[in-house]
């Protein structure tokens, strides 16, 4: 019988040999029923489903199951990001508007498809390990997203996320005068579907099943007039990182995103841009395991510039970066 080897690589260390045979193998394939019956063997030797890899352990596959029929899928058109910051663990690169990070449909463009065709492309050297978007960002929202590089990049950054060790900061422009800087707490919860084109979240007031707690903190920056209606450059630090999280508070508050029709900002702002917000800063705490710098920023792109210098008084973009 021919078998096929694959090596495990440093992100592979560690993982259950199930796990890793079952991103190997094609989906119908029972990798149980394949390891019970030899036919996915470790360093030429059976072995348990659930035994723990090890770097430079070589995995070996009939062939037969790997020449199994799957489903076409269709190929994503290339996509090259610039890199804002990149090393061994973690890759930050600057997301442009109008692509989702995750594939909202079977085929669909995304940044972690894009990620994914790239590494493949470049040659990956782990047999489980993928580098993937860390967390999200809305289609239209340019700047700054973070992509795992490593197993251990993942693990750490997610965990940092989850304590609040990670800065992130953010740059709109509301319609209204936001008079001084002030924290809004609030409860987030998806909007019914009936009362949504499509998936928008909502402020409730009281508890209710399945909200979570959203703290943003806003500062006004600077301050102008658009289509007769006074806007407000604001910056917004999240503590939470919630869907949609600024675009609804911001609405609730009485200060929608200019153009953000899904959360009543008005008509959009152009075909191109519906509505300017952009992730402008990331900071990392100081001394952290994977040497990520103090912050990484982002410019902010060059339609959302002009369209500052158009509506602004006073304005100055050393103010934001």
């Amino acid at each position: 019988m021919d078998f096929t080897d694959f090596r495990a690589g440093a992100d592979d260390e560690g993982k259950r040999l199930d796990k890793i045979t079952r991103v190997l193998l094609p989906p119908q394939t029972g990798c149980f029923e394949a390891i019970r019956k030899r036919l996915v063997r470790l360093n030429g030797k059976k072995t348990a489903p659930d035994v723990r890899v090890k770097d430079g352990d070589v995995i070996n596959i009939a062939s037969f199951l790997l020449s199994s029929e799957v489903p076409e899928t269709t190929a994503c058109p290339t996509i090259h990001f610039e890199d804002c910051f990149r090393n061994e663990h973690i890759r930050i690169i600057y997301k442009p508007r109008g692509i989702n990070v995750q594939n909202a449909v079977a085929g669909e463009m995304s940044i972690a498809s894009a990620i994914k065709q790239e590494a493949q492309a470049q040659g990956m050297q782990s047999l489980s390990f993928c580098p993937a978007p860390l967390h999200r960002l809305d289609a239209n929202t340019t700047g700054l997203l973070a992509v795992s590089q490593s197993a251990e990049g993942a693990r750490w950054f997610t965990e940092a996320i989850k304590i609040h060790g990670i800065a992130k900061t953010y740059v709109a422009v509301a319609k209204g005068r936001i008079p001084s800087k002030t924290t809004w707490t609030d409860l987030l919860q998806d909007s019914p579907v009936e009362a949504r084109t499509f998936h928008t979240v909502r402020v409730v007031t009281g508890p209710s099943s399945g909200a979570r707690k959203a703290v943003t903190t806003v500062i006004p920056l600077a301050t102008g007039n658009c289509r007769g209606q006074p806007v407000t450059l604001a910056e917004y630090q999240i503590e939470t990182g919630r869907k949609h999280q600024i675009r609804a508070q911001s609405s609730f508050h009485g200060f929608p995103l200019f153009g953000d029709s899904a959360y009543g900002g008005g008509s959009a702002i152009s075909d191109a841009a519906p509505f300017f917000l952009h992730a402008v800063r990331m900071g990392f705490p100081a001394d952290n395991p994977l040497e990520l710098p103090p912050y990484v920023t982002a410019d902010i792109p060059s339609d959302f510039d002009k369209f500052l210098n158009s509506v602004l008084i006073k304005w100055n973009i050393d103010r934001i970066i």
